[in-house]
């Protein structure tokens, strides 16, 4: 597919792994006509529309594909509909017709969503955020989300707890039966954690500027917080699936094809 087609976040100046493999050319070869785009794959301003606007592109003519929005003001978002030729949000809650929710592709991602190999902790942070790392112990990683696959995948499976302020790393975590302390800064944590029917807790909100209230939620963490976790994520993980390959079949009326590959 020519990635003229594709639009998605760049991360040549600041890498994200979750943005990386929160797009759905990770997990299809996908064919698609000459007039059309997909958008997929992480938080857009305006779901996106911004972005379209910027580039001049028709949203009538373009897929949204489980995109988000990361309000820092941590409000609830209410979404009626959507100008694109086909949609679907991973904000479960901000939709008026639950029909549109589609979660983040990067569940087909059986190398991420995988059980745990050992019982260390690890520290999963935004490499964007004002962090002290000086708290790396035997039974304790530590890793920015800036890390290539192979070294997230190395310190990831040896983790059955985790601590983050990553969108992913809630999502992941809970998706593979993990124990989770979430942290977060915006709406998107509140979203994330309504998808599993777990509330996100108000008191561990942080402003990134603050650079000691990060540092003080991850001790918390490491010490005395509650964590997170569903016995039910057998369940959200076959139905998260499931809807990312319906929607995936849906675009064939519009002579799109998505072939599921393994992620690389």
């Amino acid at each position: 597919m020519p990635i003229s087609n594709f639009i998605k976040k760049d991360l040549k100046e600041q890498y994200n792994l979750g943005d990386d493999y929160c797009t759905p050319d990770r997990y299809f070869n996908i064919t698609i006509p000459g007039q059309f785009k997909i958008i997929g794959g992480g938080a857009y301003i305006e779901y996106g529309l911004k972005r379209l606007k910027k580039l001049n592109i028709n949203p009538n003519n373009v897929i949204a594909w489980g995109i988000g929005q990361s309000d820092k003001d941590a409000t609830e978002l209410t979404i009626d509909k959507l100008p694109y030729l086909s949609w679907g949000i991973r904000d479960k809650k901000a939709l008026r017709d639950p029909n549109y929710f589609l979660p983040c592709v990067s569940c087909l991602n059986d190398k991420i969503i995988s059980q745990p190999k050992s019982n260390k902790t690890l520290v999963y942070i935004n490499a964007e955020h004002t962090f002290d790392n000086n708290i790396s112990k035997e039974n304790i990683l530590v890793m920015k989300n800036d890390v290539r696959i192979d070294e997230f995948l190395k310190k990831w499976q040896e983790c059955d707890t985790i601590v983050t302020n990553s969108y992913h790393g809630i999502y992941w975590g809970l998706l593979s039966g993990r124990s989770v302390f979430p942290i977060g800064y915006s709406n998107k944590f509140l979203s994330v954690m309504e998808i599993f029917d777990l509330k996100f807790p108000n008191e561990n909100y942080y402003k990134p500027k603050n650079k000691n209230s990060l540092n003080d939620l991850v001790a918390k963490g490491l010490t005395k917080g509650k964590f997170y976790a569903t016995p039910s994520y057998e369940k959200f993980h076959k139905e998260f699936i499931d809807i990312n390959l319906n929607f995936s079949k849906s675009l064939n009326k519009f002579g799109i094809n998505c072939t599921q590959i393994k992620p690389v």
